[in-house]
C-alpha cells in the first residue's frame, strides 16, 4: 500500500465513522473510507494482500479507549463480536445507548457524536505518539565493535598455502560417508567428496548472501520499509549487507583456490531452499512476496548449522578452510544476534490473520534449510556411479535415516528458540504445526511459563500493525 498525505483529521475521521456505522461491516467497502484507509497505512494495519485492515484500526482504538461507558458503547455502536455486526444500525445504537442507561433515541441526539469523536482522537494519538520509540529503546545493536571485529574491516587475505595431507572439509559433517557404501570409496575418492562438499557450501553461501539476505538487508535499509523500525537497526542492516557480500567474496576466492589445487571441478546448481523459497513466493503480490522472504532470512540467520559451529576447530581440515569458516562464524554471529531481535520486534506487530500464516510458513522455511539437498547428493553420488549404484535409492534412505533426523533437530533448535522467545509458539496450535512438520518442541515450554506467570514476550508486546 502507497503512503498517502498525513494526518487525516479528525473531522474526516469522524466523516469515514459515521458512514461505517451506518452501513455496518457487511455492506462498506473500504475504498469509501478513505482518512481510515491513510490510517491503516501510517499505523501499518495492513494485510498481507495489501487492503487496509480498517477493522483491526478500529478495534484497536476502541481498546485504547478502555473498558469505561465510552469503550463499551464503542464496542456496541460498531459492532464488534459476532452477534452484534449482523446488526442493522438502529439496533446497535440501541445497545450503545444501553451501555449508558439512555434510549436509543438520546444517545442519538447528545452521545452517538461524542463517541464517534473520541474514537477518532484516539486514531490521532495513535498516529502522533511516537509509538516506535518503545522499540528504539528496546533495540540493542551488535554491532558497535563491527568497525574493530567484522572480517570485510579488519580480515586479512587468504594466504595459507594447502597441505596435501589435510582434508577440504570436516568428514563428520558428510552424511555420504555414514552411507553403507561409502566403505568402498578409495582415499582419492573420499577427499574429492570432500571437496565437492566444500564446494556445495561455498557457493550455496554465495547464492544466499547476495540473493534473499542481502535483498532483506536493502529493503530494511529503505526507509520505507518497516518505517518505524529504530534508524540504529535500519543503519545495522546496511552492514549486515556489507559483511555479506564479504562472506560471498571470501567464498568464491576460496571455491576458485580449491579448484586451481584440486583440479577437481564444480557442478553448479541453485539450492534447494532457494528452490523453495521461489515457490513460495511465486502467484503471490508483492508485499506478500517480501514477506515470505523475510522470514525465510529470519530463519537462516538464526539458524547454527554445524558448518559453523564445528568445521573452524577441526585440526583435519585445511587452515584456510577453517580460517574461512571462523570469519564467517564471527560475523554471523552478529547478525543471529540482530534477526533474533527483528523478529521480536516486528511478531508483536503483525494481525492474526499475518502471525497464523508466519506460523505455517516457519517449518517449511527450516525443512528447505536444513533437509539434505537432494540434487547436490545426487551430483555427488552420481561422480562415482561404480559405488552408488542406485543413487536416488540411497538419498531416500539417508533422507530418511535415524542419524539425520537427529542433526536436523539439533540444527533446529537455535531458530525455534528465537521463535519461541518472540511468543511464536504462543500462537493456536503452533506447537502441533510444528511437531506435524517433524519439529520436536516438547510438552512444556518457556510460553507456558511466561503464560501462566503473566511475563510480557518482549518490551513491545501489544504494539499492534504490519509490514508496510
Amino acid at each position: 500500500m502507497d503512503t498517502l498525505d498525513w494526518p487525516p483529521s479528525v473531522a474526516d475521521l469522524v466523516r469515514d465513522l459515521d458512514l461505517l456505522r451506518s452501513k455496518g461491516w457487511i455492506s462498506i467497502e473500504e475504498r469509501r473510507l478513505p482518512a481510515l484507509t491513510r490510517a491503516c497505512a501510517r499505523l501499518n494495519f495492513v494485510y498481507a494482500s495489501g487492503d487496509p485492515d480498517v477493522e483491526g484500526l478500529v478495534r484497536a482504538a476502541v481498546g485504547d479507549l478502555g473498558n469505561d461507558e465510552l469503550g463499551r458503547s464503542a464496542f456496541a455502536l460498531f459492532g464488534l463480536d459476532d452477534t452484534s455486526r449482523q446488526l442493522a444500525m438502529s439496533f446497535r445504537e440501541e445497545a450503545a445507548g444501553r451501555v449508558m442507561g439512555i434510549s436509543q433515541r438520546q444517545f442519538q441526539r447528545t452521545r452517538r457524536s461524542q463517541v464517534m469523536q473520541a474514537l477518532a482522537r484516539q486514531i490521532v494519538a495513535r498516529m502522533t505518539t511516537r509509538v516506535p520509540s518503545v522499540v528504539s529503546e528496546s533495540y540493542r545493536s551488535p554491532f558497535l565493535e563491527w568497525h574493530e571485529k567484522s572480517w570485510v574491516r579488519k580480515g586479512k587475505t587468504q594466504a595459507q598455502e594447502f597441505e596435501s595431507n589435510l582434508d577440504f572439509f570436516s568428514r563428520e559433517l558428510v552424511p555420504v560417508f555414514d552411507l553403507p557404501e561409502a566403505a568402498q570409496l578409495s582415499e582419492e575418492q573420499v577427499r574429492e567428496v570432500l571437496v565437492l562438499w566444500l564446494y556445495n557450501y561455498l557457493d550455496f553461501t554465495v547464492q544466499l548472501e547476495v540473493g534473499p539476505v542481502n535483498y532483506v538487508c536493502q529493503r530494511i535499509h529503505d526507509a520505507s520499509f518497516l518505517d518505524w523500525l529504530p534508524v540504529t537497526s535500519k543503519d545495522d542492516a546496511l552492514r549486515i549487507y556489507t559483511d555479506e557480500g564479504g562472506h560471498a567474496e571470501m567464498s568464491n576466492e576460496l571455491s576458485r583456490r580449491v579448484q586451481l589445487f584440486t583440479g577437481v571441478k564444480p557442478f553448479r546448481i541453485r539450492p534447494q531452499f532457494l528452490v523453495k523459497l521461489d515457490e513460495l513466493r511465486r502467484d503471490r503480490l508483492p508485499m506478500e512476496r517480501d514477506f515470505v522472504t523475510l522470514l525465510f532470512v529470519i530463519v537462516s540467520e538464526t539458524l547454527i548449522t554445524g558448518t559453523l559451529s564445528k568445521l573452524p576447530s577441526d585440526a583435519t581440515v585445511q587452515p584456510s578452510v577453517r580460517a574461512v569458516a571462523a570469519d564467517h562464524a564471527s560475523d554471523e554471529r552478529r547478525h543471529h544476534a540482530y534477526f533474533a531481535q527483528l523478529l521480536e520486534m516486528i511478531w508483536p506487530r503483525f494481525p492474526k490473520p499475518l502471525r497464523r500464516r508466519a506460523v505455517l510458513l516457519f517449518p517449511i522455511l527450516l525443512h528447505a534449510f536444513l533437509d539434505l539437498d537432494r540434487e547436490a547428493l545426487r551430483n555427488i553420488l552420481s561422480r562415482f556411479p561404480s559405488v552408488f549404484r542406485e543413487p536416488d535409492v540411497i538419498i531416500a534412505n539417508l533422507i530418511t535415516s535415524t542419524s539425520v533426523k537427529r542433526k536436523l533437530q539439533e540444527s533446529a533448535r537455535p531458530s525455534i528458540s528465537q521463535l519461541r522467545k518472540a511468543g511464536v509458539l504462543d500462537e493456536a496450535k503452533a506447537i502441533e504445526v510444528f511437531e506435524a512438520a517433524g519439529f520436536s518442541i516438547g510438552r512444556r515450554h518457556e510460553t507456558e511459563y511466561r503464560r501462566q506467570s503473566g511475563a510480557a514476550h518482549h518490551p513491545v508486546q501489544g504494539l499492534r500493525g504490519q509490514l508496510s
